[in-house]
């Protein structure tokens, strides 16, 4: 972890439109397991990515793109 904390919130553009779903589970597992309680893949993570990452965050999934503005949402203890 970062400066021994969990990272919060992870955005962007990851570009896993041509990789196997089953690498992208384990990057959202990664993702996970560094603490990160929030994502928001944006259009080039890929349509099959996001539609991973939505099962996985669930109501923790930020939606973006170009022009939106994420105002960190809190989590307990942070």
């Amino acid at each position: 972890m970062p400066a021994g904390r969990p990272i919060h919130m992870v955005l962007g553009g990851f570009h896993l439109g041509q990789t196997p779903a089953d690498q992208v589970k384990q990057i959202i597992a990664d993702f996970r397991s560094l603490g990160a309680a929030f994502a928001g893949p944006t259009h080039c993570t890929g349509d099959e990515a996001i539609r991973l990452f939505r099962q996985a965050y669930g109501d923790h999934l930020i939606t973006g793109g170009v022009g939106t503005v994420v105002d960190a949402p809190r989590t307990r203890g942070r």
